[in-house]
């Protein structure tokens, strides 16, 4: 069976849940294909199919099972420690939250590529910098805690060219340019 998947409707429920995780989970902030349809497009991208934040420490200890409209789903590992943690939201739209851990004068997270044959850990790493001030970002109608330099990490992430849509983008390769 093939389904369809509702783009417009996937907006609206995309954005309902960024708005949502925000509240919910303080203290993290839009990251990768949201943060990029924030700032490029002040919308959820119509391709994407998911939302996902980033944190610098986990916002609660333990991590909530269900919270509000989210309920955990999977939690992946890197080297032993817990970095990412995908939760359902109530409105059947993915969220995951990456663990940006320390790595020297970097911060990293780690994405974990189902699809790939052999499944595989993608390791990301930006400058630690990028991590130091952080600011209000209005999108979607409110206001997230954000990276003070959006485009510096689109940058680091998308390339020079993060600007200019580009759907044949695959997070489960763009890190061997990096």
């Amino acid at each position: 069976m093939v389904r369809h998947f509702d783009t417009k409707q996937f907006a609206a429920n995309g954005r309902q849940a960024a708005i949502d995780f925000a509240k919910y989970f303080p203290g993290t902030f839009p990251v990768c294909g949201t943060l990029l349809g924030m700032v490029r497009e002040d919308n959820v991208i119509a391709h994407d199919s998911d939302v996902d934040f980033g944190c610098l420490a986990w916002p609660h200890k333990p991590m909530p099972a269900e919270i509000g409209p989210f309920k955990k789903w999977r939690t992946f590992h890197h080297r032993g420690k817990i970095v990412e943690i995908a939760y359902k939201h109530e409105l059947s739209v993915k969220v995951d939250l990456f663990y940006f851990f320390p790595d020297g004068d970097l911060r990293c997270f780690a994405a974990w590529a189902d699809e790939f044959p052999h499944r595989k850990t993608i390791v990301r790493k930006f400058p630690k910098a990028l991590f130091e001030e952080f600011c209000p970002l209005r999108a979607f109608g409110t206001v997230f805690h954000s990276i003070a330099a959006p485009e510096k990490f689109l940058e680091c992430n998308y390339g020079p060219n993060w600007r200019t849509p580009d759907r044949s983008f695959d997070y489960r390769t763009c890190h061997q340019k990096q």
